[in-house]
């Protein structure tokens, strides 16, 4: 997932001029992968940070992000994420038999509609990220709004303890 999301980094910025980017590497990471990132993300120009996603998220106005928890990462911290995914073809053949969901993005999920941008499989491309990240930068009050309503879905008290309330979310999905 990276290459693409480093590519789309460059189209925006050739389309926008000076933008700020920053790849997330955790801390939990394999020594090894995470410097075959750093190395891959430094050639293409942008900085590194080493660090919890959560710790350091509320910095940025918009996120490239692989689909999974770290989306609802992004939008805890008011960082509309585009969503990507792209697996092997017989992986994709498995999962299209025995899943049946029109969105895979857990805020999407949460919100019972397509609101983040979701790009799969062979709609993975710089070009597109480049493009919907455009998109969330240019009308980011509107992507807020929607990762408000998320938050408020997940913890409808200001609780702390999220993942109970989103795996009651998530149950019908699931079964």
């Amino acid at each position: 997932h990276l290459e693409p999301m480093l590519d789309a980094v460059a189209l925006l910025r050739a389309d926008r001029g000076a933008l700020d980017a920053r790849v997330i590497v955790a801390s939990s990471l394999a020594r090894t992968v995470a410097d075959r990132i750093g190395r891959a993300a430094t050639a293409a120009g942008v900085s590194v940070v080493e660090s919890s996603a959560p710790s350091v998220l509320s910095a940025f106005d918009a996120a490239l992000a692989a689909s999974g928890t770290v989306t609802l990462e992004c939008v805890a911290a008011e960082v509309p994420p585009v969503i990507g995914y792209r697996v092997g073809p017989l992986t994709e053949l498995v999962a299209r038999r025995l899943v049946s969901l029109e969105t895979i993005g857990l805020p999407n999920l949460v919100l019972g509609e397509q609101v983040f941008p979701e790009l799969l499989q062979g709609r993975f491309s710089a070009e597109a990220l480049a493009e919907e990240a455009g998109r969330l930068l240019d009308d980011r009050a509107t992507f807020v709004r929607a990762c408000r309503d998320v938050r408020a879905m997940v913890c409808p008290d200001g609780a702390t303890e999220s993942s109970k309330h989103v795996a009651r979310l998530l149950a019908p999905w699931l079964s």
